[in-house]
């Protein structure tokens, strides 16, 4: 196979392809030629900086354009891209630093501050005019084939990782073998989802890059949304995803009936990095209707493509296959000894071919024992098992070591095991993987010695690895299991118990946030009893699970939250202090900002993200929360009257913009606040442009026997609202606007039923104290009604009561709801009406 330095493709489709689309990041996208000419000018400023045919070049950034401009900048300069993940840990982003030593580090304002204790000089990204000024093309190199490409760091069995080598032809490789394999070309439109530091990414940037496709860049957050992944396969044609996230999705659209059932606009899957059984198969055939399925198999030391099995869409799938070599890829079985294995028999996985690596970084002892000679021939163990069954596919079998793959992520027991006596946290530890129900594995470290302090261990561990390398359990032993020769008994860790995590249930809520983030505690992890200073992680909490906890805190509390929030807060009580730290004491930016004209959506953040995403090119557009308007909830006192709310709410809104104009916008009762808050910017003098309420309803006489039915169920307290509510919960949701089934899990069902009654008798005793004195108001307004709401809830007018106030309102529906008018569809009828003031 001729190689053809993949660097070299891309910079030709930079030329021919000059204005067509390349890599499209969000609402950032950017063309061949643009990513051409921005690579060359960072190409020349790493010469500046003394960069030198093979320097390593680090790059420290999260998925945006300027990821594939920097690895493009480094292979025009003959350099090693160095990719570095910004959401490791420090220490360990400073020990591959040590490793590679880079001659620079690309990277964004936010790594530059942990960057800067490496010793490493900085470039920061987002300081470079890329897009302007001349380029040289004298900065393309001339780069042998041979020459090093990359470094990519692996887990490792010391604890620490292992750089390997990679070389262009090791690149070339993996291009040319999928190109030809799967037919990729210009019309191709790829999703880019793996870590940067993960070779798969190499798969997912070339290949689209090599033909002149379009690359979509997503964040890893993002990514593992499952109704984010469901609406960018609806965007693309090429997917390569792990076996368990494409559980997910297949469970998420099972379990959500208005969920997209199918993607038939895909018509590439592939699947890989763990093992993948024949259940995913099958899920795999009712997601992507149209599209060819692949079981890719291979290791970065293979440069990723060992051997693809082609899922056969009509007969069901029973094995684990993996299917045979790409073309230039050799696949050999041997036993312990190191001899080759007969057909059908289990054997150790051993790749050779042109896609091997050259070897480690500043490892030449693992190095010796990885990369072996067969019959004269340089192959790399795998460590993996299989066997050829009579067709000729390759079945794996899963490890022959102490590596196994947590969602989908190469870890090394051993790695783990050594740090802890390294950092003398225990005596002894053995680590494994443990199943805990479908699709929910865990890693779990049994530890023993005198004095081991969990919680320190796990956070000491934090600072060493990956989030995914934190055991979810730690348990101390008195003993370990040894065999009758003295060694570690591995198989006898599966009789070891694991006690289930157990809420400790200390203290009483402090506030009703505290109260609702506990209850959300107790229903992510299906734990009873939670109190405000447990730990989610010491509740058994992971990645993913803090992932999904985050989504549901953004949408229950309408403000901001993410994983790392509660990587650093895992308690409610803390999370409460953080969240009233970092978000509720200034308006939050809810997109790129470029826009000179702010607007400032009131009451909540999470829920007008998407609406902002829309807004982008026109507003600003910031969002405004206060913490005290869930203060008066879970003990029926008096509700904060409006007026005072509105004047929180302006004192945080004039941090921002201190004089007028103003753009106002509020959503349900935020339209009153809104409203109010133009008031009070009126009879201070300063000017309102144009306030905006979103189906925002004056109180009618319905409210009042709405009203009374809430403080009906108040009063019957949570054993009797679970009674009424699993009678009538569709009743309840209806007459309650603001509940939904969800909230009444089989865990706190009558707890958050209170709280949510609470918030809704309050939110309607402010309404009505507030209505009974509101005065007329001249000034630009604009009311959008959810027309789905109008037809089911009968009210005395469609005008939502406000015509008596503002008789020059101008009105518009939309088809949506009450609740969802602010997600698609109905939030691109609310930006165009946004976007026409």
């Amino acid at each position: 196979m001729e190689h053809r330095l993949p660097y070299r493709a891309i910079l030709e489709r930079t030329v021919d392809h000059a204005t067509k689309q390349a890599i499209v990041a969000g609402e950032r996208s950017m063309t061949y030629g643009e990513l051409g000419h921005a690579s060359a000018r960072l190409a020349e400023e790493l010469a500046q900086r003394g960069v030198r045919p093979g320097d390593a070049v680090g790059v420290c950034l999260r998925a945006r354009p300027e990821q594939l401009v920097a690895m493009l900048a480094a292979f025009r300069s003959g350099a090693v891209y160095l990719p570095l993940d910004p959401t490791h840990a420090v220490d360990l982003i400073h020990y591959e630093i040590g490793e590679a030593r880079p001659a620079v580090i690309v990277a964004e304002p936010a790594s530059v501050d942990a960057l800067g204790a490496s010793g490493a000089e900085l470039i920061d990204i987002d300081t470079l005019e890329l897009s302007a000024g001349e380029t040289s093309t004298a900065l393309n190199r001339t780069v042998d084939v041979d020459a090093p490409a990359l470094v990519l760091f692996t887990s490792g069995t010391t604890g620490r990782p292992k750089g390997v080598r990679v070389s262009h032809r090791n690149l070339a490789q993996l291009v040319e073998s999928a190109r030809a394999a799967y037919g990729f070309h210009a019309g191709d439109v790829f999703s880019s989802i793996a870590r940067y530091t993960f070779s798969i990414s190499m798969f997912e940037l070339l290949s689209p890059l090599t033909v002149g496709g379009v690359v979509h860049l997503s964040r890893r957050e993002d990514v593992l949304r499952p109704e984010f992944l469901s609406t960018l396969l609806d965007r693309i044609t090429v997917l390569h995803a792990g076996p368990s996230l494409l559980s997910r999705l297949s469970r998420y659209v099972q379990t959500h009936p208005d969920a997209t059932q199918t993607f038939p606009n895909v018509r590439h899957v592939s699947t890989g990095g763990d093992i993948v059984l024949p259940d995913v198969m099958e899920r795999m055939k009712v997601l992507f209707p149209r599209a060819e399925l692949f079981v890719i198999y291979g290791c970065t030391e293979s440069s990723c493509l060992g051997t693809e099995y082609r899922i056969p869409l009509t007969a069901p799938g029973t094995k684990s296959y993996v299917g045979r070599p790409f073309p230039g890829v050799g696949v050999r079985l041997i036993d312990e000894a190191g001899n080759p294995t007969a057909h059908g028999e289990v054997g150790e996985v051993c790749f050779s071919g042109a896609g091997l690596v050259p070897g480690y970084l500043n490892r030449p002892d693992v190095e010796r024992e990885r990369f072996v000679d067969i019959d004269g021939i340089r192959h790399y163990r795998t460590g993996d098992l299989g066997r050829y069954d009579d067709t000729g596919d390759l079945e794996f079998l899963g490890r022959n070591d102490f590596q196994v793959q947590v969602r989908g992520m190469r870890v090394e027991l051993l790695g783990i095991e050594n740090t802890v006596r390294e950092l003398r946290l225990a005596d002894e530890c053995a680590a494994t993987l443990r199943t805990f129900g479908v699709d929910d594995e865990r890693l779990v470290a049994f530890v023993q010695g005198p004095r081991v302090e969990v919680s320190e261990l796990r956070a000491r561990l934090a600072e060493r690895f990956p989030d995914y390398m934190v055991p979810q359990h730690v348990v101390p032993v008195t003993a370990l299991p040894f065999t009758a020769n003295g060694k570690l008994d591995r198989r006898g860790l599966a009789d070891l118990a694991i006690p289930l995590p157990a809420a400790r249930g200390e203290g009483e809520s402090k506030s009703a946030m505290e109260q609702r983030i506990v209850g959300m505690f107790s229903r992510v992890l299906d734990v009873q009893g939670v109190g405000p200073e447990d730990s989610f992680f010491d509740l058994g909490g992971h990645s993913l699970l803090a992932l999904e906890l985050a989504e549901r805190l953004e949408e229950l509390l309408g403000v901001p939250v993410t994983p790392g929030a509660i990587l650093q807060a895992p308690t409610a009580r803390a999370l409460v202090a953080q969240l009233a730290g970092a978000h509720l004491h200034e308006p939050i930016l809810l997109n790129s900002g470029e826009s000179p004209d702010p607007l400032f959506v009131v009451m909540g953040v999470y829920a007008y993200r998407e609406l902002a995403k829309r807004l982008e090119s026109r507003f600003s557009v910031y969002g405004v929360y206060v913490e005290h308007e869930l203060s008066f909830l879970g003990d029926g006192a008096a509700a904060v009257p409006v007026d005072v709310l509105a004047a929180r709410y302006l004192e945080i809104i004039q941090r921002r913009q201190k004089r007028g104009p103003y753009r106002l916008v509020g959503h349900s009762f935020g339209g009153l606040i809104a409203y109010e808050l133009a008031q009070q910017l009126v009879s201070a003098g300063e000017e309102v442009l144009h306030l905006t309420m979103l189906d925002t309803m004056l109180p009618e006489s319905d409210w009042a026997a709405r009203l009374n039915k809430a403080r009906r169920l108040v009063r019957l307290g949570p054993a009797g609202q679970v009674r009424w509510l699993g009678r009538r919960a569709k009743a309840a949701v209806d007459a309650l606007r603001g509940i939904r089934k969800a909230e009444f899990g089989k865990h706190q069902r009558g707890r958050f039923a209170e709280m949510e009654l609470y918030r809704e008798d309050a939110y309607r005793r402010a309404e009505v104290a507030y209505v009974r004195r509101m005065a007329p108001m001249s000034l630009p307004t604009t009311l959008i009604l959810a027309g789905r709401r109008l037809l089911r809830v009968p009210l005395a007018a469609t005008d939502g009561g406000w015509t008596r106030l503002l008789p020059t309102i101008d009105q518009h529906l939309v088809d949506a709801d009450h609740l969802d008018m602010l997600k698609e569809p109905g939030v691109g009828a609310v930006a165009d009406l946004l976007m026409a003031m």
